[in-house]
């Protein structure tokens, strides 16, 4: 987490970030106000709030979209000593919840950048209303393009304010090609949410271990985790069956839905499912393993699309698929 304490030991100092020495954050309060709708935003953006607590900021949260759902649902715990405020409704209402929230006076905005509609409309509401400088925390490559974008066409003159923090060079550079003409400063900070995953490599086989014991995995079969998506996870069950029944591997699947996964795309997965083998699928329950990441010591193999989940399978040096789905004729042409 290198550069993080850049949220909170830095940001009300004379000497600023920036080659000026000024990035017009208030010298005085410790109040952070933080809005994060997608979970993978949320799971960026808790351990920096962490550490800013730790620090001795106050510390406003606003969750809607999935993470507010989540909450809800026992799936999702903050910081017992966060001011947390749920969303939710959506659309109009959400929005003129987010406006509400960052109205107050206050040292710092804290933004999840989004992919999602419903969240990149959360995050671009929040920076074009707050009383204070925004910053943007970006917990993917890539995913603060589709927010600042939406920034641009609501508010271009407060995308100028913002300050779009990143985990590392190889997302500036991303970041900076992707919008050339962004007005505002990109700062690479680290990414705390990956310093879990360090701590725990040196113990991975032993967590690999008592994780498959609980789980009911012998040691020759291969456990398969889809991460679902919005779409396509239907179709990535499809395929994994198809090689299943080429190869004749003993193949045991942990399957976790997307919150936002259609309806008919759920009948789909339903319909597979009982037409599988018996015992094919673990039930690895939510109520035990909250966190998809969670389960990640025990597989041998992570499908996803543009899941947080990835990455961490990555760190972990776990194979992976990454399913982009059917090529459009608009992406197919750049």
């Amino acid at each position: 987490a290198i550069g993080t304490l850049i949220y909170f030991q830095h940001l009300t100092q004379d000497d600023g970030l920036d080659e000026s020495g000024n990035y017009g954050f208030q010298k005085h309060g410790r109040d952070i106000r933080a809005v994060a709708f997608d979970r993978g935003g949320w799971n960026a953006m808790e351990p920096v709030l962490q550490l800013a607590f730790l620090e001795g900021w106050t510390v406003h949260v606003l969750l809607g979209g999935a993470s507010a759902r989540q909450l809800r649902d026992g799936l999702l715990s903050p910081n017992e000593h966060f001011a947390v405020t749920a969303v939710l409704a959506d659309g109009a209402t959400s929005q003129v919840e987010v406006q509400k929230f960052v109205a107050p006076a206050h040292t710092a905005t804290l933004i999840a950048a989004s992919q999602s509609a419903e969240g990149s409309d959360a995050a671009a509401t929040g920076i074009c209303n707050s009383s204070a400088r925004p910053l943007l925390l970006q917990d993917m490559y890539g995913v603060a393009t589709a927010t600042l974008a939406t920034v641009a066409d609501r508010c271009a003159t407060k995308a100028s304010q913002v300050v779009a923090t990143v985990g590392d060079a190889v997302s500036r550079q991303h970041l900076e090609q992707q919008l050339p003409d962004f007005p505002g400063s990109v700062v690479v900070t680290g990414a705390p949410q990956f310093d879990w995953v360090a701590a725990l490599i040196p113990e991975l086989p032993k967590h690999r271990m008592q994780l498959r014991a609980q789980l009911g995995i012998a040691d020759d079969e291969q456990l398969i985790l889809i991460a679902g998506q919005p779409r396509g996870t239907n179709e990535m069950l499809e395929m994994l069956e198809q090689a299943i029944a080429l190869e004749m591997f003993r193949v045991r699947v942990i399957l976790r839905l997307h919150p936002r996964t259609a309806s008919h795309e759920r009948d789909r997965v339903a319909m597979l499912r009982d037409r599988s083998a018996p015992g094919r699928f673990v039930d690895a329950q939510v109520s035990r393993y909250p966190s998809t990441e969670s389960l990640l010591p025990a597989v041998d193999v992570v499908m996803s699309g543009f899941s947080t989940t990835n990455y961490f399978g990555i760190l972990m040096g776990i194979p992976g698929v990454v399913y982009a789905g059917e090529i459009s004729p608009k992406s197919a042409q750049g």
